[in-house]
């Protein structure tokens, strides 16, 4: 069983240890030391179940229960950046316990690291995506390793930009949270990925059901965590170096970490390079599809007077995306040729890593203080700030030597302030609550000689909630609520000539609630049933754009008229784990949804001095979505395994009796993994042959697009990895292979499916060394 916070709550049982009769005078004592180092571990959380009180270790690693009766004990400790472990004892001992913990760091590809309870409480549905894949993935969006889980699908904008879609909500109604701090930019629109490197972190989780309540953010029941690890509780430096190649855009990938607990704070540091050139279909280049990044973070961890947890981290995220050239074209003719058209205009035979107009320029900075004040070994006071800024540009092909002009620029600075209180009862029950304040100042670059896209405006953001929970080993259950007011002050041009200076005031009261309960009805079997309400403001995109979308290349209007979406929804699901051999899990989930908002695709193109462009909408209407998750695990032998899965979403635009755009295609997964025999130097070795199917989009009436949806497409893909054991460090290997048959092929979800195809084969080589 993996091991952490959530343990604590599931072993609170109320046993009542039997002490009638007794001579309960006895003292426990008991000390805490690194199972390497043999150093004793201050301040370490030590739970004795039987009594539910707890205890801290001292300076020296001791700590003591008094007024114990003889007999059998149980005793959780815990340690940041160490595993959780369970003991049990016989009192009278005859000597002093010892305890031995073992470092996180020796466990990075198996251990489920814990955080915050109501990230990982066993009763909410979602997934993640561990460590070493993202090491082995570094070269890919955040977005792009999540579509591995269940039910996440990728919304596209070319090669360089992707953002998650979740049970088919995606953009706006997906709230990632960075490091615990909710992610603020530009992320809006489509082409708008989530501005973060995704290296570093220890998982990237999603939450589907009740624990978004925690989150501030304007989600409609899916969040994106980004997690760190603990910092290893050693004084010895250790480290990662990572690096990625890829054949297709003949591109790389180079990260690197190192960390240690010094006596003054634990630290660590990463930094992160990235290229790529063009990238290329099985046919053709795809012209200006560069991109380049280099990012760098720091985080700081200290622990003062024996109760106070300090963390400070503070990065900075750079990135340039160039989009595709054959996107952007002059006239309202070459455009409705360039829809549709075999090979796109403006592509060269050449390849090429210059990043030319139509690009974007993306620099993204975040500062976090977060500080814990533990009352109780369970119970604590928290205080986190979040501090950022976001400065995005997007250069378009401008006539008269005006392409090094952004054609947008836009500057955001946020403040967040949270704080927070959890308390553990002696019952069993875990109360969590917290205030919640974030303002956000959004301003255009005036020197960009263009009408604004978005408008500048200020919003404020104040929070409050409070989830109860309870949580045994047969059973457990939650319930929660959240209150949100959030206002904006806009500032505008008017879309009539002449134009002049308008200003709007947009004030929303929105209430979410929430309740999970999970059952386990006999071994193996797990039942996990979440139901939701939820109300979503609308964005200042979607009240107020007005002009070219140059990242998708079209032309996008806001409508001031929206109202708040409610959204009730109901999420459910099926564990089954049967003799180390079987899993088995189905997902269901129906949500309909009062107000929903979209963006239209309309039957008519606009010329402007800057090209032509096809023209989109923001409109409400009453839909329903639902779908469904299977996934089977079978191992048919020792080492050999077989994976299947199946994913369905249907949205339904009850209010003109249509399909809702924008929703995924059916998907079939089939995968064959074989794990290679462990030896004393070699080991975590696997081949994998890897396949899916994903399904025509057939729910769509003709006028509905500019284009009608592709067709199905079957990719098969490899991976092999092996690990080489040293003394002090361990060397992966790692080969992937995308598209491996070279398929021709254009996805619904990717918004340049109207001008070029997907990409073709891909060949990567990783080498990662852990030390």
């Amino acid at each position: 069983m993996k091991k952490g916070f959530g343990i604590i709550i599931i072993l609170l049982t109320h046993l009542v240890y039997p002490s009638f009769g007794q001579d309960c005078d006895q003292i426990l004592n008991a000390k805490v030391i690194d199972k390497n180092t043999m150093e004793a571990i201050p301040f370490a959380s030590v739970l004795h179940v039987e009594s539910g009180q707890g205890s801290i270790t001292e300076p020296n690693g001791v700590f003591h229960f008094h007024d114990r009766c003889p007999g059998d004990h149980t005793l959780i400790i815990m340690h940041v950046g160490y595993v959780n472990d369970t003991v049990r004892i016989n009192i009278p001992m005859d000597s002093l316990l010892i305890i031995k913990l073992l470092a996180k760091v020796e466990w990075l590809e198996s251990v489920d690291i814990e955080g915050d309870y109501h990230a990982h409480d066993k009763r909410y549905i979602g997934g993640n995506v561990e460590k070493k894949s993202i090491s082995l993935q570094s070269n890919k969006n955040m977005a792009d390793m999540l579509e591995s889980i269940e039910g996440v699908y990728v919304l596209k904008t070319g090669v360089g930009v992707s953002k998650p879609v979740i049970h088919g909500m995606y953009g706006n109604r997906v709230t990632t949270i960075n490091r615990g701090i909710t992610q603020s930019g530009q992320q809006w629109g489509n082409d708008h990925g989530p501005e973060l490197d995704a290296f570093g972190a220890e998982k990237i989780k999603v939450i589907k059901g009740a624990g978004v309540l925690a989150y501030d953010g304007n989600s409609l029941g899916n969040v994106v965590l980004i997690e760190s690890r603990p910092i290893a509780n050693d004084s010895v430096i250790h480290g990662e170096v990572n690096s990625v190649f890829q054949s297709n855009g003949l591109g790389g990938t180079l990260n690197a970490s190192l960390e240690k607990n010094a006596s003054w704070a634990a630290w660590r540091v990463i930094g992160s390079l990235k290229k790529m050139g063009d990238s290329n279909t099985p046919d053709y280049y795809l012209t200006n599809t560069g991109k380049s990044e280099m990012n760098l973070s720091l985080q700081l961890n200290k622990i003062l007077f024996n109760k106070w947890y300090n963390e400070i981290y503070v990065s900075t995220f750079n990135t340039e995306i160039a989009i595709l050239r054959g996107s952007h074209v002059g006239n309202v003719t070459d455009l409705e040729e360039a829809i549709g058209r075999d090979v796109p205009f403006f592509t060269e035979d050449n390849f090429s890593y210059e990043i030319n107009p139509p690009r974007q320029k993306v620099q993204h900075q975040l500062i976090k203080y977060e500080a814990k004040y533990f009352t109780k070994p369970f119970s604590y006071l928290s205080f986190k700030y979040g501090g950022q800024w976001d400065k995005r540009e997007e250069f378009d092909v401008r006539r008269g030597d005006r392409s090094d002009i952004p054609a947008l620029g836009l500057s955001l600075i946020s403040h967040s302030f949270d704080l927070g209180y959890q308390h553990h009862f002696k019952s069993g029950h875990t109360l969590n609550t917290a205030y919640q304040y974030t303002t956000i100042d959004n301003t255009n670059d005036p020197e960009t000689g263009v009408l604004p896209l978005i408008p500048d405006y200020l919003s404020w953001s104040q929070s409050l909630y409070a989830i109860i929970e309870k949580d045994k080993e047969k059973w457990g259950y939650d319930f929660g609520v959240r209150y949100n007011h959030r206002s904006f002050n806009i500032v505008t041009i008017s879309r009539d000539v002449p134009r002049t200076i308008e200003r709007f005031d947009n004030e929303y009261n929105n209430i979410a609630i929430s309740g999970s309960i999970k059952y386990v009805w006999k071994p193996g079997w797990t039942a996990k049933l979440n139901a939701s309400y939820a109300q979503r403001s609308p964005e200042v995109n979607e009240l107020y754009s007005n002009g070219l979308h140059q990242g998708v290349a079209a032309i996008e209007e806001g409508n001031p008229d929206l109202v708040s979406e409610k959204s009730f929804k109901t999420l459910a699901s099926i564990d089954w784990n049967g003799n180390e051999k079987w899993h088995f899990q189905f997902i269901a989930y129906f949500q309909p949804i009062d107000n929903y908002i979209f963006i239209e695709p309309q039957d008519e193109y606009r010329l402007t001095i800057r090209g032509a462009y096809p023209l989109y909408l923001y409109k409400q209407t009453k839909a329903l979505i639902y779908g469904s998750d299977f996934s089977l695990d079978y191992d048919i032998k020792r080492n050999f395994s077989i994976q299947f899965s199946y994913s369905i979403v249907r949205g339904e635009n009850k209010g003109e009796d249509l399909a809702l755009i924008n929703m995924p295609s059916d998907r079939l997964k089939l995968n064959f993994t074989y794990h290679l025999k462990e030896g004393e130097k070699w080991g975590g070795g696997s081949l994998a042959l890897l396949s899916s199917y994903t399904f025509k989009q057939t729910r769509l009436i003709e006028e509905q697009d500019f284009m009608p949806p592709p067709d199905a497409y079957f990719l098969i893909g490899f991976n092999a990895g092996i690990q080489r054991y040293y003394s002090k460090m361990i060397l992966g290997l790692n080969l992937r292979i995308e598209n491996m048959l070279n398929t021709s092929y254009r996805d619904y979800l990717n918004r340049m499916r109207y001008y070029a195809d997907e990409v073709g084969i891909n060949v990567q080589l990783g080498v990662r060394l852990t030390f």
